[in-house]
This record gives C-alpha cells, sequence and structure tokens, in this order.
C-alpha cells in the first residue's frame, strides 16, 4: 500500500455563510462556516478577516484561528463591508463575497426626555 500525499496549495474556495452575530456601537460580531473540504487544499491555518468604511478606501484587517471573531474600535451609526479569507501554510484563498454590517448609533437624539414632577 503506497500513501500519496498532495502537496498543499491556497484553498481553491472561501469561507462561505459569512453573517453578523452581534453589533455594538463600537464592534461587530462575525460567523462564518470553512471552505468546503474539497476547496481547502490543505489545512486552514488562519483566517484574515478583511473590513473597512464604505466611505472609505482603506482596509483594515484581523487575523484568527477560528470560524468566528469580534471586530473592535469601529465607529457608531457606520455601515462597514466585510470579507473573509481562509489560509493553509501555503498562503490565502481567494476572499469571500462581502457582506454589509452598519454599527449602532450612540443613541444620542435631538430631543431629550423631560419628567416634570408636581409638587
Amino acid at each position: 500500500v503506497k500513501e500519496i500525499s498532495t502537496p498543499e496549495d491556497v484553498p481553491a474556495g472561501f469561507p462561505f455563510n459569512l453573517q453578523v452575530t452581534g453589533l455594538t456601537q463600537a464592534s461587530t460580531q462575525l460567523t462564518w462556516e470553512p471552505p468546503l473540504v474539497a476547496e481547502r487544499n490543505g489545512k486552514i491555518v488562519h483566517y484574515v478577516v478583511v473590513y473597512r468604511d464604505i466611505n472609505s478606501q482603506q482596509n483594515s484587517t484581523n487575523r484568527t484561528s477560528d470560524t468566528h471573531m469580534t471586530i473592535l474600535g469601529l465607529n457608531p451609526d457606520t455601515t462597514y463591508d466585510i470579507r473573509v479569507q481562509a489560509y493553509t501554510s501555503k498562503g490565502g484563498g481567494p476572499l469571500s463575497p462581502s457582506i454589509q454590517s452598519r454599527t449602532m448609533s450612540n443613541g444620542r437624539t435631538t430631543a431629550g426626555t423631560f419628567v416634570y414632577t408636581h409638587s
């Protein structure tokens, strides 16, 4: 019996089912599924989440070995474009389709609430 191992390569597929599972004013919680087994081309060692304010050209990235992440330090009431990419020891595969997530506003309203008490 001969065991043939194929050399690792970058993933051919992207992580799927990327979704937002929680939001605050300054953070977004995300989960996703690994690429399909046939498209992994080896062991997935980590993921990179790529995100940006939709009004900016500047991408930010965060790295994790999990299939979930909380992005911190975001601006309130801002829409972010988010994608995720799987990596083997050989490098990164394709980016997932993007999703958009809007952080919560800071809750300030222009009208105040007044409570009057009569004595």
